[in-house]
């Protein structure tokens, strides 16, 4: 088994095409097609992230393991009264 990833600009009609060319080839192909999702950060957003990671190179971010954050947030969650 081959597996394939093309990226493309190509509408939605020319990839039926390709589709049918492939199964024409080899009936067992399969093939899936999503659209990219554009994730463009605004210009706030990256002097955001800009400001972060200078903060984390200089050592002024105060971080946790995932299992602390976890356990503050179970705590937290369980002072409102969740039962967890």
């Amino acid at each position: 088994m081959q597996v394939v990833n093309i990226q493309t600009n190509v509408g939605q009609e020319v990839l039926e095409s390709i589709k049918s060319l492939l199964i024409s080839i080899d009936p067992n192909t399969t093939m899936t097609y999503e659209e990219e999702q554009d994730y463009i950060l605004s210009q706030e957003d990256v002097k955001k992230f800009k400001d972060i990671c200078e903060k984390s190179d200089k050592g002024e971010l105060k971080c946790m393991s995932f299992e602390e954050f976890d356990r503050r947030n179970n705590e937290y969650l369980r002072s409102l009264g969740a039962d967890i």
